[in-house]
C-alpha cells in the first residue's frame, strides 16, 4: 500500500512539475520530409497501381495557449518520381490497348488542428489531429499522350513526436505522421517522417 501510495505521490509530482514549466508561446518548426506513395495509374484500376518515394520539407508553426495545449498549422512539400507503367485497356473497346505510365510528380499538403503537449524538462511530447488539403500533380501517358492532372483532396494527419531543448531558442524535434488522402480518386494512406529543427519566441 505504501509503494503503491509512494508511485501516485512521485506521479503526481511529476505532473505539477509539468504544469508549472515555462512554454513558449509560439513554435516554428522545418526540417527534412520522407514518405512512400502508391497509386492509382488511371481511373480505371484495372489499369494497375504505380508506387514510389516522395521527399522534401515540411514547417509548421504552433501557437500555445496553456502548458498542454496549442493550435498548429502544419505544411508540406513531397518530391520525385513515384511512377508505375501497365497495359490499359479503355472501356468498350477490344482491340484498343496501350501502355499506361502515371508518375507523381509532387504533392504539397496543408493541415491545422489541436496539439496537446507533456513537457518533462528538456523533452516535450506531443500529439496531434490535423485536417486540411493535399494537392497531387501527376503525369499520364497513354496512346501517345502526355496530359497532366491535379487534384486537390481532404487530407487527415494524426501522430505527434519529441522535442529535446538544446537552449531557451532551439529545440531539434522527431516526428511522425499517419496521413490519408485521395489520389485520382483513390484512397491512399501511409506515413510522413519528419525531423527537423524548432525556434521557440515568447514564454
Amino acid at each position: 500500500m505504501r509503494t503503491l501510495a509512494a508511485v501516485f505521490a512521485m506521479a503526481f509530482s511529476a505532473f505539477l512539475h509539468a504544469q508549472t514549466q515555462e512554454v513558449p508561446r509560439v513554435e516554428v518548426s522545418t526540417g527534412y520530409a520522407f514518405t512512400h506513395i502508391s497509386f492509382p495509374l488511371n481511373p480505371d484500376p484495372l489499369a494497375g497501381n504505380g508506387s514510389g518515394n516522395l521527399q522534401g520539407w515540411s514547417a509548421s508553426a504552433t501557437v500555445n495557449v496553456n502548458q498542454w495545449l496549442g493550435v498548429t498549422a502544419d505544411f508540406g512539400g513531397y518530391y520525385g518520381s513515384a511512377t508505375g507503367s501497365s497495359t490499359f485497356k479503355p472501356a468498350n473497346c477490344v482491340l484498343c490497348t496501350g501502355e499506361a505510365i502515371g508518375t507523381v510528380r509532387n504533392m504539397h499538403t496543408f493541415v491545422a488542428g489541436p496539439q496537446f503537449s507533456w513537457h518533462d524538462g528538456k523533452v516535450t511530447y506531443f500529439v496531434h489531429p490535423l485536417f486540411g488539403a493535399a494537392h497531387v500533380r501527376e503525369e499520364m501517358v497513354f496512346f501517345g499522350l502526355l496530359p497532366t492532372i491535379s487534384t486537390t483532396s481532404f487530407c487527415l494527419m494524426v501522430g505527434g513526436g519529441v522535442d529535446y531543448t538544446l537552449s531557451r531558442h532551439f529545440a531539434v524535434r522527431g516526428k511522425l505522421d499517419y496521413f490519408s488522402t485521395r489520389i485520382l480518386d483513390h484512397r491512399f494512406s501511409n506515413f510522413r517522417v519528419s525531423p527537423g529543427i524548432v525556434f521557440r519566441f515568447g514564454g
